[in-house]
C-alpha cells in the first residue's frame, strides 16, 4: 500500500498560479460537503469531513492541510489506505510524489518558454 500523503488534484493548480489560495479553498469546502452527502461526518472542531468507517479525515479548512486526506484513528492505517486507493483511482486526488513531479515538469516547462 501506498502510504505517502495524498492532495486533492486542484492543489496543483494552486501551485501553478491558476487558482488562487480563497478559490481553493472554496473547492475544498464543496468537496468536503459532497463527502458530507456520502455519509462522513462533519467535524468542525478539526476542520474536516470524518469516513464512516473513522479511518480518515479530510481536511476542508485547517492550513495547511486543506484538500488533504489524513488517517484519523490510530490502528485503521490499513483502512485508511484502502480510502486513499480509491480517491486516487477517482482522479479527484493525488499522491505527493505525483503532485510534485507535475509541479517540476510545469517549472520546466515555464523555464523553456522563458528563453
Amino acid at each position: 500500500m501506498n502510504s505517502e500523503r495524498i492532495f486533492l488534484k486542484e492543489r496543483l493548480e494552486l501551485y501553478k498560479d491558476k487558482l488562487t489560495l480563497e478559490e481553493y479553498k472554496k473547492i475544498c469546502w464543496d468537496y468536503g460537503r459532497k463527502l458530507g452527502e456520502k455519509g462522513w461526518t462533519r467535524c468542525i472542531i478539526e476542520g474536516g469531513y470524518i469516513s464512516p468507517d473513522n479511518s480518515t479525515i479530510y481536511i476542508y479548512n485547517r492550513s495547511p492541510y486543506e484538500g488533504q486526506l489524513l488517517n484519523f484513528i490510530p490502528n485503521t492505517k490499513k483502512e485508511y489506505e484502502e480510502i486513499c486507493k480509491q480517491f486516487r483511482e477517482s482522479n479527484d486526488f493525488m499522491y505527493e510524489s505525483e503532485l510534485m513531479k507535475e509541479i517540476r515538469q510545469y517549472r520546466e516547462y515555464e523555464e523553456e518558454l522563458e528563453k
